[in-house]
C-alpha cells in the first residue's frame, strides 16, 4: 500500500498539474484516482482529459460523480481541487486500512 511520503509526492505532483492547466485558462473537471496514473520513474501524471475545458465554460460530460461537485455545471477551479482532496482523503483512508508490514 501507499507509503505517508508517496501520497504526498502523489497529491503534490497532482497539484502542479492542475496549477499547470489553471494558469493556461483550462480546468481539468474530473480528477479522480482512475485519473492519475505513474510513470517509470514514479512520478504522477493526469490524465483523461475529455472534461478539460477552458474556465467558466459550460460543461458537457462534467465530473464523475463522487469525485467533484456533482452540481458543478461549468468548467471550474473548484472542481479540480475539491476532486483532489477527496483523492487525498482516499488514498490516506485505504493507507490506514492496510498499513505498511
Amino acid at each position: 500500500m501507499c507509503r505517508q511520503d508517496a501520497i504526498g509526492k502523489c497529491i503534490k505532483g497532482t497539484a502542479d498539474a492542475l496549477v499547470h492547466l489553471h494558469d493556461q485558462g483550462y480546468c481539468h473537471n474530473d480528477v479522480k484516482p482512475d485519473n492519475i496514473v505513474l510513470n517509470d520513474e514514479g512520478t504522477p501524471v493526469l490524465i483523461d482529459f475529455d472534461s478539460c475545458l477552458p474556465i467558466d465554460q459550460v460543461l458537457g460530460k462534467g465530473t464523475t460523480k463522487g469525485w467533484g461537485d456533482d452540481q458543478s455545471t461549468t468548467s471550474k477551479v473548484k472542481n479540480g481541487w475539491l476532486g483532489l482532496a477527496l483523492v487525498e482523503q482516499h488514498l490516506r483512508k485505504a493507507r490506514l486500512a492496510s498499513p505498511p508490514k
